[in-house]
């Protein structure tokens, strides 16, 4: 609750090099005073995949939303299936009706 916490990379939209602060660009913040003086903010450092291979980030999940969530929902419940029983399959427990 109270340890510093480093977010993702932000971008600075305003310097004030009398103060030493910088104004960043805070989406989805509306809570938070988007001013921060500079020994609160760490520099930015891409990774550099030729140096660091196992480094790089995962690429993000695909997003569904409830309109193609329906649509592959229906496409795969509309799709029939052959089902075909092996008479000379032996089951271990209860019996199938």
């Amino acid at each position: 609750k109270f340890f510093p916490r480093y977010d993702s990379p932000y971008t600075v939209i305003d310097t004030h090099p009398e103060t030493s602060n910088y104004t960043l660009e805070l989406p989805n913040s509306p809570n938070t005073f988007p001013t921060f003086h500079s020994s609160e903010l760490k520099p930015h450092f891409t990774n550099d995949c030729s140096l660091f291979p196992l480094h790089k980030m995962a690429e993000p999940q695909p997003v569904f939303t409830n309109q193609v969530f329906k649509s592959i929902l229906f496409k795969t419940l509309s799709t029939p299936v052959d089902v075909t029983m092996d008479t000379n399959t032996s089951y271990n427990g209860l019996a199938m009706d």
